[in-house]
C-alpha cells in the first residue's frame, strides 16, 4: 500500500516597508508638529520606525503610540527642516 501527499510551498521575495504619511508638513513657528509615522510591510511583517541621528540632533522624537509611533518636532526657528525616518523590517526580509 502506498499513500501520496501533496502540499503547496509559497516561496516569496520580501518587499521593502512603505511609509504612509505626509512627505511635507507646514506649521507656524513655535508650534509643535505631531505626525503619525505609519510604515507597513507589504507582506505583513512587523515594522519598526526609527529616527536618524541627524533628526534626533534637531530635537525630533518618536512617541511609542499604538499602533504607530508619532513623530514630534517643535522647530526653534522658521526655516525648512529635513527629518529622516527609517522603516525597518526586523525579520530581515
Amino acid at each position: 500500500a502506498r499513500a501520496m501527499q501533496t502540499f503547496t510551498l509559497d516561496v516569496r521575495t520580501d518587499a521593502f516597508p512603505v511609509f504612509d504619511m505626509p512627505t511635507r508638513v507646514s506649521i507656524p513657528v513655535g508650534t509643535a508638529m505631531n505626525v503619525i509615522a505609519k510604515a507597513t510591510d507589504p507582506l505583513g511583517d512587523n515594522v519598526t520606525v526609527l529616527l536618524s541621528p541627524d533628526a534626533k540632533r534637531l530635537g525630533a522624537s518618536l512617541t511609542s503610540s499604538v499602533p504607530y509611533p508619532t513623530l514630534v518636532f517643535n522647530p526653534p526657528v522658521a526655516r525648512e527642516y529635513t527629518i529622516e525616518l527609517l522603516a525597518n523590517d526586523p525579520q530581515g526580509n
